[in-house]
């Protein structure tokens, strides 16, 4: 255990990160990514995980986007996946694998009456049980955009304080969410929703249990802006 507050932690990354993008149109965008890093720490940190090692990574991210609007879309999907792989072949002392996608689509009830779902998947393969994944690096959830109703990374696996409450996220190999909105227009540019939020997350595949599922369910104002 550090006490934090007697003990700093600094931990400075650096690395090169080339990105290459092909777009089709509006419609389809693919994103070849190669990336190198390491850092330096000085300190004390509170975890060993947070010590972000050497990594090389190459990932590919994928877009098919058939949206009507980027920001008020009345019809059409979102597909996103976007797999990578760190280590292995590229050398380096971290090796795994994430693999991250996402389904948004949009139907046009009545008027500016809109329903919305959206399925988010995220899973980490390790080369070993023994193998962990830098902080930095691991999937959360909670908060804004994923499970409301909850802080940001307030769900899933996190370290617990010596009086029981809850402390620190941990972070987890196993994200799985959904969300289903209702939007309709209030008066000019405002505009209301409600919303119903599921998922979880879990520090590994073994551990996932969907009886286990967060619940949200609320109700959301947005503006109509010209940005």
């Amino acid at each position: 255990i550090v006490d934090v507050e007697q003990n700093s932690f600094n931990n400075l990354a650096y690395g090169l990160r080339a990105i290459m993008t092909y777009r089709w149109f509006r419609r389809i965008k693919i994103q070849s990514l190669t990336e190198w890093s390491r850092s330096k720490s000085s300190g004390a940190p509170n975890q060993e995980e947070d010590l972000y090692q050497e990594a090389r990574k190459i990932g590919l991210k994928f877009t098919w986007d058939r949206r009507d609007n980027y920001f008020y879309p009345h019809h059409g999907f979102k597909f996103v996946i976007e797999p990578e792989m760190v280590g292995y072949l590229l050398g380096g002392e971290n090796k795994y694998l994430q693999l991250q996608s996402s389904f948004s689509s949009f139907w046009n009830l009545f008027g500016d009456v809109v329903f919305a779902h959206n399925m988010n998947v995220a899973i980490a393969f390790k080369q070993n049980s023994e193998t962990n994944i830098p902080y930095a690096k691991r999937f959360f959830l909670g908060g804004n955009s994923s499970i409301r109703g909850f802080d940001q990374r307030e769900v899933g696996p996190a370290a617990y304080k010596e009086d029981g409450s809850r402390g620190d996220p941990l972070g987890g190999d196993l994200r799985l969410y959904t969300n289903f909105e209702l939007r309709f227009p209030i008066y000019e540019i405002l505009g209301g929703s409600l919303f119903l939020d599921i998922g979880n997350l879990w520090s590994d595949i073994e551990s996932a249990d969907l009886a286990n599922l967060e619940m949200a369910i609320g109700a959301g104002i947005t503006i109509d802006t010209p940005i």
